[in-house]
């Protein structure tokens, strides 16, 4: 499971069980049927005694919390893994890291013994995206790798070119991303001209059976982008116009399930525009390889 950062939901197990347990109580399973379901569907975590096992008793018991739920089970089960120590296990190596660590765990401990929050109740709620398909949007670089790169406040391109199922109860917009960085905001005439991609390398390509499914000089890839609200994106979005129909490169429907994470939006592009910025297309595969 990944890890990115000291604080309690900085890492995929403690998201992951959050939302597990959230979504079990939208759907009307009681505090205990939805601990005890989120304990048993984790059970090749539990008793690993390492830090992932303590992500997943520091997540339940914090949303437990915040819920006013918080079980004595799951409060002792949390404080036996802190007391053995494991919360250090990723992060002697770092001293800063560490001590940063130290005192997250310090605050959790004093929040899950004082006094919970009223019991909230969970409602079922269902996002949708109401961007529509062939909306073409532009966004602007704002991360501190676009400050290293130089390219702060310029933008990248990217339309929606359908929609998908998301965990939990989400419709999250299929894009389609212009492997490219703008200078300004582009027209929708520029957008469409520009060779687009989004994710995987060259050598994925060339080892893949969409290979057979791709157009001549054209990587085009639809991708799933994990979004459930827009509240915290409007700042760096703006809109170009909508293009349709949206312009297909297969023969059949290439479309990967998986989906990322709007947070990282920029490390993303940035890795796969390094990956493809000095492919030559025409030289990369045999002509007799690709649909026609």
């Amino acid at each position: 499971m990944g890890v990115w950062g000291v604080k309690i939901f900085e890492n995929d197990t403690a998201l992951d069980v959050r939302e597990q347990y959230l979504e079990l109580l939208r759907n009307g399973d009681t505090a205990l049927e939805a601990s005890d379901r989120i304990i048993k569907l984790n059970q090749d975590i539990i008793g690993t005694n390492d830090n992932n096992e303590l992500d997943f008793w520091l997540s339940l018991a914090t949303v437990q919390w915040q819920n006013g739920k918080l079980q004595p089970f799951v409060k002792y089960k949390v404080i036996e893994r802190i007391n053995k120590n494991c919360f250090l296990e990723l992060w002697e190596h770092d001293e800063y890291l560490l001590n940063k660590r130290k005192k997250v765990i310090e605050e959790f401990l004093l929040k899950i013994n004082s006094t919970q929050p009223k019991e909230k109740k969970c409602v079922s709620k269902l996002f949708i995206c109401k961007w529509n398909i062939g909306d073409i949007f532009a966004y602007k670089l704002s991360s501190k790798e676009s400050e290293e790169r130089k390219v702060f406040g310029k933008y990248i391109v990217f339309q929606k070119t359908n929609e998908m199922e998301a965990y939990p109860k989400l419709i999250i917009p299929v894009i389609r991303l212009a492997n490219n960085i703008y200078d300004n905001i582009p027209s929708i005439v520029e957008y469409v001209s520009a060779q687009k991609q989004i994710c995987y390398t060259p050598h994925s390509f060339i080892e893949s059976d969409e290979l057979f499914h791709i157009k001549r000089n054209k990587i085009l890839y639809d991708e799933g982008l994990y979004i459930k609200s827009l509240k915290g994106i409007y700042k760096n979005i703006y809109f170009i116009g909508n293009q349709l129909p949206i312009k297909t490169e297969y023969k059949e429907d290439v479309f990967n399930n998986n989906y990322r994470h709007i947070k990282f939006f920029e490390k993303l592009f940035f890795m796969f525009f390094d990956y493809w910025k000095n492919v030559d297309v025409k030289e990369m595969f045999n002509e007799n390889m690709f649909s026609e």
